[in-house]
């Protein structure tokens, strides 16, 4: 199957990567003998357009549906027109549109800090990537952990999203940007939303301008 590379975002020493499938399917890319943490899949870049033979992994954990182990690979082309990028991941993988709450399902809360997470004993979404337009500008901030994060406002403070794509951040993203943004299981069982800019919800992976 031809698969569009549409998030690489940092694993260890390696890279967890994102992609779509021709028929429009969120998939993540794992490596059938190597480890990410330890060096593995640094050599997809986002735009990228692979060839991928493999089969979906057999032991998943909600809402980590989407992983894929690859057998084998060849890069096929690659899209350098971010216009060309974003209009191939709208056509197959509609952005939602508006505040973070309306993302994945409406299942999303709020910590009294900002974070976002689907909390222990509710529905856990189907799937843990998808892509989002901001209806407001986010800005560039550091948590107490260090960890760079965007924000969006709020009359109450506002939501945050850890920012964990290669990309350099930028001091501020614009509304209407899209943004890959992911889930992923925390320490305490909840499941947090992270950015990936091309976005993450936890964290932000990615971005993608116009």
């Amino acid at each position: 199957m031809r698969v569009l590379i549409v998030a690489k975002t940092r694993m260890g020493s390696g890279a967890c990567i994102g992609g779509i499938t021709e028929t429009g399917e969120s998939v993540r890319l794992v490596p059938l003998n190597a480890d990410p943490h330890e060096g593995a899949n640094r050599e997809y870049e986002v735009g990228d357009v692979w060839e991928i033979t493999g089969e979906p992994e057999t032991s998943l954990t909600p809402p980590h549906n989407e992983n894929f182990v690859v057998h084998s690979k060849s890069r096929i082309y690659r899209m350098d027109d971010s216009r060309e990028l974003i209009r191939a991941i709208e056509l197959l993988m509609p952005p939602k549109f508006g505040d973070p709450l309306q993302l994945y399902e409406g299942l999303l809360q709020t910590t009294s800090i900002g974070s976002l997470y689907v909390p222990p004993g509710r529905d856990v979404p189907p799937y843990s990537t998808m892509f989002w337009k901001t209806d407001k500008q986010l800005t560039l901030e550091t948590d107490k952990k260090k960890n760079l994060c965007y924000r969006y406002p709020t009359e109450n403070g506002g939501f945050t999203l850890t920012f964990v794509g290669f990309q350099k951040p930028l001091k501020t993203i614009p509304a209407d940007t899209l943004l890959r943004v992911s889930l992923h299981i925390g320490g305490d069982h909840k499941i947090d939303h992270t950015l990936n800019c091309a976005a993450m919800c936890k964290s932000l992976d990615g971005f993608l301008k116009r």
